[in-house]
């Protein structure tokens, strides 16, 4: 389980890093007015289509490795419950089972007195 935890952080940060550095981009753009500035427009309507895909796959990225995540330690806590009633019940079972050897014990040991 620890495998898919770690996946899921690995993903979780390389989805906020492509966020941020596409957030960066955008940034270091714009002239001292605040708007971007690009060389012509193609490359303004490709370039913000690129950052419209970039985001959303970050977004997803980031969504995706918090689900992940939480399932994981979900599924885990729930393997530790059932491992914990496990033992629990076998330790009752042994209890149980020390009982019984005991009393077919002592039933024994009458048995033999009275001969």
């Amino acid at each position: 389980m620890m495998e898919t935890q770690v996946f899921a952080i690995i993903i979780f940060i390389l989805g906020l890093l492509l966020h941020l550095y596409i957030r960066k981009r955008q940034f270091t753009r714009r002239n001292v007015a605040g708007i971007e500035t690009f060389s012509s427009y193609e490359t303004s309507v490709f370039i913000r289509l690129l950052e419209l895909v970039g985001r959303i796959i970050s977004f997803i990225m980031i969504f995706l490795g918090v689900i992940l995540f939480w399932v994981s330690y979900t599924q885990e806590k729930k393997r530790e419950k059932i491992r914990q009633a496990t033992i629990i019940s076998l330790n009752i079972n042994t209890k149980l089972n020390d009982n019984n050897v005991n009393q077919v014990t002592f039933h024994a040991n009458q048995n033999v007195d009275e001969n």
